[in-house]
Order: structure tokens, then C-alpha cells, then sequence
């Protein structure tokens, strides 16, 4: 019954699409609750820098959308 945020980094788009869908599947069977919008980050466009953190833009706001979504999920379930 808790809020899962889903962030999957894989080789290219079609990987990143089916690890995402079987992490939420497996969240689902541990009977937790992915958030609406699960972070993709493919790893054949080279997305981390040196010191490990994301490049892209794109990459970033998911992530951090992700994580919003997960502080937001779990303070509505708090009340």
C-alpha cells in the first residue's frame, strides 16, 4: 500500500519500455503502488557525466517528477 517511484536506466528505448513495465509489475505483485509516471533513462545515449549525475534535461525533470510524485503519494497517505 505505499507509493513506488519506477526508475529504470537500460540500452536503448525498447529495453527501457520493458524493464519498466516488469518493475511496475513486480511493485503491483509486492502489492505497492507505482507512481503515475515512471523515469526511463537510456543508457546508449551516454546520460551520466563524470561525478555520476545526469546530463540531460529530460533525464533530470523525470527523475525529479518521479520523486515528487512519490513525497506527494505518501503525504496524502499520511493524512
Amino acid at each position: 500500500g505505499r507509493a513506488v517511484g519506477c526508475i529504470v536506466v537500460a540500452e536503448g528505448w525498447q529495453a527501457c519500455g520493458s524493464a519498466l513495465a516488469s518493475l511496475r509489475a513486480i511493485v503491483h505483485a509486492l502489492r505497492g503502488w507505482p507512481t503515475p509516471l515512471g523515469a526511463t533513462v537510456n543508457s546508449a545515449l551516454k546520460p551520466f557525466d563524470e561525478t555520476g549525475a545526469l546530463k540531460d534535461p529530460r533525464d533530470i525533470w523525470q527523475v525529479e517528477m518521479v520523486a515528487r510524485q512519490v513525497m506527494d503519494f505518501a503525504k496524502a497517505g499520511a493524512g
